[in-house]
């Protein structure tokens, strides 16, 4: 959990799976790339303590996140 409170996640978030399905057309791969690049996006938020998402400053996230998250099926 990042130690922050920030508009535009969930949209943020919608957006990113939205098109990492249509690109995969896996749900799974889908919520893998979205995590990873949100976590990214949001790491890079906190640190720099802004409450506006630094979708500029930080959208290497987008194309090669700095962590990778995997997604397990249940």
């Amino acid at each position: 959990m990042l130690p922050l409170s920030v508009n535009g996640a969930g949209d943020a978030i919608a957006a990113l799976f939205l098109f990492h399905r249509l690109k995969s057309g896996s749900a799974s791969a889908a919520l893998a790339a979205a995590a990873s690049s949100i976590y990214g996006l949001l790491r890079r938020t906190s640190e720099a303590a802004s409450r506006e998402i630094l979708t500029v400053a930080a959208q290497e996230e987008f194309v090669a996140p700095s962590r990778v998250f995997l997604a397990e099926g249940c």
